[in-house]
């Protein structure tokens, strides 16, 4: 008798508010219901568990715990975490990390990882918390192993630094969205050297893939990058953005792993499906929102259209996602479910690796645009229909403030 599926699901950017009752609302609506339906062997973070910001000039360590407790005693995911018989295993991004787009010089790295791995349920003594980032695998069944990267610990800034955490700045976000557009409509960053894992994590990763290809071509190597690895898309972060470190790590999965590798992300508050090869790229964005959801969300789907050179299948989804991972028979099939728990995208990693030892990554892989983005009408449509946006909001942030003053200024005299 053959032995049962492996089912795993997976999921990022999960915002919980209390404000005005919000968190008993997102209780009775909760997605993770959902989750807990489909009754998942497991459950992996691909980033943002929760949203802490404001927290990032404080020191106590029991200040960083506030957020994940909460997250905790949210009844949907405590139902979660009992279906799973705790089995809930993950990495962070920048918001759980501690601020957007933040990278290695955010402060209180130790007592961040530490409020984590509490979250986590990480034992006092594991090997985890002597490490610095939050990297980890865990063989969840002997032809399954999950490898959680750390993309935030050790990073380097842009190219050009983000703004997109500077909570003064109105619009941060989007402005850093747009900076990154702007460097690769230039045409600059192309060579740059800016490093995501740090040395000490990129020899760990070595060892993990030899240890998978000790354990037989039958194991499938499921990496988990909080930010997408091959995606075109220059607006968000991803490894494109660090073009020696994406070189380095496609390099590596293809000298190292003889084994089948299937790449999760989250990040981006969309579900994508993005291949190169036999290797492919899963993405489950957001489980509380998504970018269509903001007043400029229509901008998504043209952003989206804009950039599918990277994408399988030509799939994308714009609303609240999640995704499942089915290992049965040496077959790995994936789905992303929507918010109302249907299937919107699946599709199936292939039966087995590929040669990849003679694959030129620079010439196969499809790159950030580098300068391309002035012969794509619809991008350019996009970043000016943003710029707009921006520009508009931003003058009307200023005026709103400006008048605000001048009431304050009023009421005082």
């Amino acid at each position: 008798m053959p032995p049962p599926p492996i089912t795993i699901a997976f999921g990022s950017c999960h915002r919980l508010s209390a404000a005005n009752g919000a968190a008993n609302r997102l209780a009775e609506e909760s997605i993770l219901r959902k989750i807990v339906e489909l009754s998942p062997s497991a459950f992996l973070w691909l980033g943002d568990a929760i949203y802490k910001e404001g927290l990032g000039s404080e020191t106590n360590s029991g200040t960083f715990d506030a957020p994940f407790n909460a997250m905790s005693l949210f009844k949907p995911y405590a139902d979660l975490v009992s279906e799973v018989d705790g089995r809930i295993y993950g990495t962070w991004d920048d918001h759980d990390y501690g601020r957007n787009d933040a990278g290695r010089k955010l402060n209180n790295r130790t007592e961040r990882l530490n409020a984590y791995l509490d979250f986590m349920n990480e034992p006092k003594d594991s090997v985890r918390r002597k490490r610095k980032g939050l990297y980890s695998s865990y063989v969840l069944d002997p032809n399954v192993k999950i490898i959680f990267l750390d993309t935030r610990y050790h990073r380097d800034d842009h190219y050009v630094p983000s703004v997109g955490g500077i909570k003064k700045l109105p619009l941060s976000p989007l402005i850093a969205a747009f900076s990154r557009l702007m460097v690769k409509l230039l045409g600059q960053g192309s060579n740059y050297e800016g490093e995501v894992l740090g040395e000490e994590q990129w020899e760990w990763l070595e060892d993990e893939l030899e240890e998978s290809k000790k354990a037989g071509p039958e194991r499938v190597n499921v990496i988990v990058s909080s930010i997408q690895v091959l995606t075109t898309n220059p607006l968000v972060e991803s490894w494109g953005h660090f073009p020696k470190e994406k070189r380095r790590l496609l390099e590596l999965i293809g000298g190292k792993s003889e084994n089948r590798v299937l790449l999760l992300s989250g990040d981006v508050h969309h579900a994508e499906f993005s291949k190169v090869g036999d290797i492919l790229e899963v993405t489950s964005s957001g489980l509380t929102h998504s970018c269509s959801s903001p007043f400029y969300g229509f901008v998504c789907d043209i952003m989206l259209r804009s950039f599918p050179e990277h994408r399988h299948n030509n799939f994308y989804h714009v609303k609240e996602n999640f995704g499942l991972l089915k290992f049965e028979n040496g077959q790995v099939d994936v789905q992303i479910y929507g918010e109302d728990g249907s299937v919107v995208g699946e599709t199936r990693l292939g039966g087995r690796a590929v040669d990849r030892s003679s694959i030129d990554w620079d010439e196969n892989v499809p790159h950030l645009l580098d300068g391309r983005c002035s012969k794509n009408f619809m991008c350019c449509f996009g970043a000016l229909v943003l710029l707009l946006f921006l520009a508009l909001k931003l003058v009307l942030v200023l005026v709103g403030r400006s008048k605000k003053k001048k009431r304050m200024k009023k009421k005082n005299d």
